[in-house]
């Protein structure tokens, strides 16, 4: 096998993010690499189908390898876009004071993929929220230093069918509801909740690919909506 051949091989069979080894730890060396990988990803699929057997159903390799590029992509790539973040804190809030939400409409992540008129019930749930969200947009200072600083995220749940999330909060502290004190409810602050598109699961509730695909997914942070502090626990989360 051939330097081009061994490259052509592993774009092919795994994602850009698990091809860093390449430079990092083969200097360039793609045959090797390749072959590295090959016996890694043999050890790693029989562990995890020999783990899957105890806990439930037996998955297939497949299944194996595309949750192992899962969690892989989530701490290697979603978590390290803090610029993309910031970035799309800032214009969520802009729309909002603006109350033109038009913008966050195409790529919001609020319906199902699969979902029939997905615009237009994502502009029906925006209208439903525009003033609210308009009022809470005020307390956003996308100025300050520490604005969108501070991400909570957590990783992704396909057995629920859940894509990697992030939390960012902004504003003050809210006053937590008179007579509230033992129900589930949450954030002491506004936050904006974001969910992850990538190249292993690129929507909720959708398929999970164990290689790269054609045409290629898009990876980015996409919005979902805008939490008012002390609200009810949504109810993909319970």
């Amino acid at each position: 096998m051939t330097q081009q051949q061994a490259e052509l091989e592993a774009r092919a069979r795994w994602f850009e993010f698990e091809l860093e080894e390449v430079k990092t730890d083969f200097k360039g060396d793609w045959v090797a690499f390749v072959k590295a990988k090959e016996a890694r990803e043999r050890q790693l699929d029989a562990e995890g189908l020999k783990a899957a057997v105890r806990d439930g159903p037996a998955p297939t390799a497949k299944d194996v390898r595309a949750l192992r590029a899962l969690r892989a992509e989530y701490e290697l790539v979603a978590t390290k876009r803090e610029d993309e973040l910031r970035a799309l804190a800032k214009l969520a809030i802009a729309a909002m004071q603006k109350g033109d939400l038009e913008p966050l409409v195409g790529d919001c992540t609020m319906y199902d993929a699969t979902a029939k008129d997905r615009a237009e019930l994502t502009r029906k749930f925006f209208a439903e929220q525009k003033l609210a969200w308009q009022k809470a947009a005020t307390l956003a200072k996308v100025d300050a230093p520490d604005f969108a600083r501070d991400f909570e995220f957590e990783g992704p749940s396909p057995e629920t069918g859940m894509t990697a999330q992030v939390r960012i909060s902004f504003g003050p502290k809210a006053q937590r509801p008179a007579g509230e004190r033992g129900r589930d409810l949450f954030p002491e602050r506004h936050q904006l909740e974001l969910w992850w598109s990538g190249e292993v699961m690129p929507d909720a509730n959708g398929r999970l690919n164990g290689a790269p695909t054609t045409p290629r997914p898009k990876s980015r942070w996409r919005f979902y909506q805008l939490v008012l502090p002390y609200s009810l626990r949504p109810m993909h989360r319970l």
